[in-house]
């Protein structure tokens, strides 16, 4: 068995067999104000590996700034390895939030390496197969 108590932070919450929870986490204007630091992270990517003015950018017309496979696979490599200082708001501010949710301490290190855990942001085109099925990693 892949989840187990010790591998699995999730093993324990009430909602684990159904194997999500909606759950609240962010208030209206917060939820806007992380909205808008990932666009302006990603806008920035897109600027420095598109070489295509963002003004006007939005996640929303993200296809509409990055039109071809090539620049999307040039975007979506930096997106795959990100740590908090790349975002232009305070990461590090959500993990006494996600704590209090899951009842835990939580790190942004790989506990037996130290290693800092790097943060994927998922972009995935309209009318493409970017998509990526709902799935929960066991790290």
């Amino acid at each position: 068995m892949l989840s187990t108590a010790s591998t699995d932070i999730t093993f324990n919450q009430p909602w684990y067999d159904r194997g999500y929870a909606a759950l609240d986490f962010l208030d209206d204007e917060e939820f806007s104000n992380l909205k808008n630091g990932i666009t302006q992270s990603i806008a920035a990517i897109v600027s420095q590996e598109c070489s295509v003015a963002t003004e006007g950018f939005t996640l929303e017309k993200y296809h509409e700034f990055v039109q071809s496979d090539a620049a999307h696979f040039k975007v979506i490599a930096r997106t795959r390895d990100l740590f908090a200082e790349d975002f232009s708001f305070p990461v590090m501010d959500l993990i006494p939030r996600f704590e209090k949710l899951l009842g835990m301490g939580l790190t942004d290190r790989v506990p037996e390496s130290k290693v800092r855990a790097h943060i994927i942001v998922r972009i995935n085109r309209p009318q493409s197969n970017d998509f990526n099925p709902p799935h929960k990693d066991i790290y």
